[in-house]
């Protein structure tokens, strides 16, 4: 983790204000609309990863982000090195390069510069589905139907926790690659998002038939954005849902956008946020912006990853400041993608979950991608009954009713976090009082 401590107090200390609004809406923090850039295909820059080995990321070309020594000068910097700021987010600036400079000569030279804190390139971020080629696919069910009939609702206790809790009044920033507007599975259940890609505030998810990553395949990870949504809207059918397109139809996305939207999302008074995305490398622009999510409480929810292994790690999966969370299969044992570790904090069904799909339709699908909007849409349960709760509060009570993994799984305790996902063990301690704090809350979900 990268740290912070003079950062955070100034974060901590700024969101004071917290106290006289809505929690979560920090005041002129939502990022002004910039120009959309060209996208791909990216080039590739070696950098450290999580666990100190360098491997090849990609990045976007055109801009450097950088952080200026306290008392510096920097648009005199900037002119020196033939910047042109693009946007400022919190204590970074994020610059387009002159023509003939590249990213990497940039920081090279900026590397030994000491007006110079920090520089980075706009890193490029995927969801683990997009980038381990794992894809939806359509076993004939209906919609309606699976919503009684999924098994994985079954095991987490979903039909007892919604009789506590449906979690109305919490709102949850999706950030995936859009979503499906008219679904019947988000009826009356959006508010008005963005999209970061396109730069404009339709996040709607739609094809565009072209291969950006250039793996050969067309818009692989199309619905992904749609289907964890979904999740989260079978979880919390009560909860509002704010859809923050911050991926392509390939899957990948720029720090630059996710970093934005992470604000944005606290600027519109997000309490949950799931991050269905990752990357190899720790990125100092999105660890920033969630220590200012996190500063203004709201409870993040990342997918592990998978790799099947312990490691590589995933960022933002391996942030403190996000929660990570590992996937199980139909019997209740760690899916055989999942990526493991020290890092995870609980786990969740993520093997043949069907939900939610682009143009009306359902899918199944299999990740971490899909395990973590069960836990973030179970936050959204816990914080409509206990409102004033921090982020540690809920991941207690959601460790507090986990249930263990079978004695034969090796290192569980250690590799997959606090155990599986159990709502209705999570909710059991406010059976009686509900979200209102007067009754029981019937649920729609019914038990085969």
């Amino acid at each position: 983790m990268i740290c912070h401590s003079a950062r955070t107090a100034v974060l901590v200390a700024a969101c004071s204000l917290i106290a006289l609004l809505p929690l979560g809406c920090a005041p002129g923090t939502a990022p002004e609309p910039v120009a959309v850039r060209a996208r791909g295909p990216y080039p590739t820059i070696a950098r450290g990863d999580l666990g100190g080995a360098t491997v090849a990321v990609e990045y976007d070309p055109s801009v450097v982000i950088w952080w200026g020594a306290p008392d510096g000068d920097d648009d005199a910097l900037e002119a020196e090195y033939g910047l042109d700021l693009e946007s400022e987010l919190g204590m970074a600036r994020v610059c387009a390069i002159p023509a003939g400079e590249t990213v990497a000569s940039l920081l090279t030279r900026m590397a030994s510069d000491p007006r110079v804190t920090w520089a980075e390139p706009n890193l490029i971020s995927e969801s683990a589905e997009s980038r381990g080629h794992s894809f939806a696919f359509d076993d004939g069910s209906d919609f309606g139907s699976a919503i009684v009939d999924l098994a994985a609702a079954r095991r987490v206790g979903l039909h007892e926790a919604h009789k506590v809790s449906r979690g109305r009044g919490i709102l949850v920033a999706v950030l995936d690659t859009g979503i499906d507007p008219d679904h019947r599975a988000f009826a009356g259940r959006l508010v008005a998002g963005y999209d970061f890609v396109d730069g404009d505030a339709d996040p709607t998810e739609a094809p565009n038939g072209i291969d950006e990553d250039q793996d050969g395949r067309i818009d692989e990870a199309l619905g992904h954005g749609s289907h964890v949504a979904g999740i989260v809207a079978l979880v919390a059918p009560e909860a509002r849902i704010l859809p923050l397109r911050v991926l392509d139809d390939d899957g990948r996305g720029e720090a630059y956008d996710i970093a934005r939207a992470i604000d944005l999302a606290v600027a519109r008074g997000a309490r949950v946020m799931n991050l269905s995305l990752g990357m190899l490398v720790e990125d100092r622009l999105i660890d920033e912006a969630l220590e200012r999510a996190v500063a203004c409480g709201v409870v993040v929810f990342a997918s592990a990853g998978n790799w099947g292994a312990e490691n590589p790690e995933e960022f933002p999966a391996h942030e403190s400041d996000a929660f990570a969370v590992a996937a199980t299969n139909p019997a209740s044992l760690p899916a055989s993608f999942t990526s493991f570790g020290s890092h995870v904090a609980i786990s969740a069904p993520g093997e043949g979950i069907r939900s939610a799909y682009w143009n009306g339709h359902t899918a199944v699908w299999s990740g971490t991608s899909m395990a973590t909007p069960w836990v973030a849409g179970g936050a959204a349960l816990l914080l409509a009954v206990h409102p004033q709760w921090t982020r540690a509060e809920v991941m207690q009570r959601l460790g507090e009713g986990a249930r263990a993994f079978d004695p034969s799984v090796p290192e569980a305790t250690s590799h997959y976090g606090v155990g599986i996902l159990d709502l209705a063990a999570a909710l059991a301690p406010d059976r009686g009082a509900g979200e209102d704090g007067i009754g029981i809350v019937r649920s729609v979900v019914t038990t085969p």
